[in-house]
């Protein structure tokens, strides 16, 4: 009987210690499969991320082109209005101020944006026939900063011409009310022909300066691009 027990107490025992066995080795399985899931949502997260930060590169190259593009296109209607500028001027000396104020930003701003278009492609190491070219000199962050800094030159311009505008406009509205007013034929002839002097300075400016507005706003937002791409390359 004692034998019977005693093989049946061993026969226990070496089943648990089976037992025992089984369960460790389903722990380090369990284990290793836990730490594999983790090495694996580890190698997305990190495939995640770098699949990410090319887009969002991929994304702000393409923006900075549009904006490009879109700039160099309006250079082509600002350089039409800066070359029907009127030859004559008016003879009324706040609104050839303002029409000069006008005109001399609208130069700058066709002279920036060949700047900046040059800049641009030699930051993306292209031709401006956007053909790549490894021969291509990058322009420094100093350079990006000396355009920034021109255009912002040109932003000051435009404001000084909007406050001239202030006057240009109230000596218009001035020389239009005596025109109403005057009953003499010989003196109204005369102010007749001082209109039709005054109308193309104030419709070139009228015209011209939201254009030009418009253009020193988005180059200097395109500066600002290209200026952190290269602060960004150099960190590299």
């Amino acid at each position: 009987m004692k034998k019977v027990l005693f093989i049946i107490l061993a026969f226990v025992l070496s089943m648990s210690s089976i037992a025992n066995a089984q369960k460790k080795t389903t722990t380090t399985r369990k284990a290793t499969t836990t730490t594999q899931k983790k090495a694996t949502s580890t190698k997305q997260n990190v495939g995640n991320t770098v699949a990410n930060a090319a887009a969002f590169a991929q994304a702000t190259l393409n923006a900075m082109k549009n904006r490009i593009d879109s700039i160099v296109l309006n250079n082509k209607k600002i350089q039409q209005l800066v070359d029907d500028f009127p030859k004559k001027e008016s003879t009324f000396d706040q609104i050839d101020l303002y029409g000069k104020s006008v005109y001399d930003a609208a130069i700058a701003s066709v002279a920036n944006t060949q700047l900046l278009q040059n800049l641009y492609y030699r930051s993306i190491g292209e031709s401006v026939d956007g053909v790549a070219d490894v021969t291509i000199k990058k322009p420094t962050v100093e350079e990006a900063l000396s355009l920034s800094n021109a255009i912002a030159a040109e932003g000051v311009s435009l404001n000084n011409a909007k406050e001239l505008a202030v006057e240009a406009k109230k000596q218009m509205q001035e020389h239009m009310d005596l025109v109403k007013k005057t009953k003499n034929p010989i003196l109204k002839a005369k102010l007749a022909l001082q209109t039709k002097n005054i109308t193309p300075m104030m419709d070139f400016s009228s015209e011209t300066f939201p254009v030009i507005t418009e253009q020193t706003t988005a180059q200097g937002q395109a500066i600002k691009d290209i200026v952190n791409t290269l602060k960004t390359a150099n960190n590299l």
